[in-house]
């Protein structure tokens, strides 16, 4: 049955690789929701050997039309099914990945919207408790949310004015600790965190640990506290550290070294924010 492949592949294959732990809940989503559409679909147990790519490309346009998911979603249920194929074909269990063959198609990047320094401000004045600190932490430091959740209270090094983040791809960085971030640090461990024995920096009552999905909600909820239209997750305030050091003319390498990129590229995509400034300063003539 197919679901045994991919028990195994969640399992004990991307473990074995050391993906994160929110990596494997993505691969077994992805797979498990495309098993599931093959029993429903097909009114049968799926099996490995009904997969081809007109399958594939089926189940991609029933995740557009009845589910309504943006292409970046269904690009990456592809790359989750392609992975997954890819495995199989390294183990002998197929003979090709018929994700391969699959007809490409684009996906628009959304321009992220940053937020200016008078509106991060803004929200740390209507802030308070854990969501202070969390935004805080993720403006000061750049931290992807998941790093931020996973940091802990030896992560913050008072004396070499540090914090270690645990980021993406299972890899290590630090980056400094900021005198505005150290100073909340300082107001929320003695004052606003809550009486745990957790290790975790951003405790809950709860799991003793702050969750992503939580976060969002913490995020969420103060959006709608201030009453603002626009939109904002928690890799706003990571973009927002990234376009406002460059407006600040931090050069490309150094936002690229605090940030975490592999690439310089990567880090590219701030620099349309600064071409939209020229051209705002370009209009002043008269």
């Amino acid at each position: 049955m197919l679901i045994e492949y991919i028990h195994q592949f969640i399992k004990k294959y991307l473990p074995m690789l050391n993906r994160s732990q929110e990596t494997i809940k993505g691969y077994r989503v992805d797979l498990c929701s495309f098993n599931d559409w093959i029993a429903d679909n097909y009114n049968c147990i799926p099996k490995l050997e009904m997969i081809d790519y007109k399958m594939i490309e089926e189940y991609l346009y029933y995740l557009k039309t009845k589910r309504n998911y943006a292409d970046a979603s269904r690009k990456r249920n592809l790359h989750s099914i392609s992975s997954f194929m890819k495995y199989l074909k390294r183990d002998g269990l197929v003979t090709e990945n018929p994700a391969e063959k699959v007809a490409p198609f684009k996906v628009v990047k959304k321009v992220r919207q940053p937020l200016s320094e008078s509106e991060v401000n803004e929200l740390f004045r209507n802030a308070s408790g854990l969501t202070r600190m969390l935004i805080t932490m993720l403006y000061y430091s750049g931290a992807r949310i998941s790093a931020a959740c996973n940091l802990k209270m030896d992560d913050i090094d008072f004396e070499e004015k540090t914090v270690h983040l645990f980021g993406k791809g299972q890899k290590h960085r630090t980056v400094p600790l900021h005198p505005n971030l150290e100073k909340e640090l300082n107001h929320y461990l003695n004052n606003t965190r809550i009486d745990t024995n957790s290790d975790y920096l951003l405790a809950t009552k709860k799991t003793g640990r702050l969750s992503p999905p939580y976060a969002r909600k913490l995020i969420s909820d103060l959006r709608k506290k201030l009453g603002w239209q626009k939109n904002i997750t928690c890799h706003t305030f990571r973009h927002s550290f990234g376009t406002n050091l460059l407006k600040k003319d931090v050069n490309l390498y150094t936002i690229q070294k605090l940030l975490g990129h592999n690439s310089l590229r990567t880090t590219e995509v701030y620099l349309h924010m600064r071409g939209e400034e020229l051209g705002k300063e370009v209009n002043k003539l008269r």
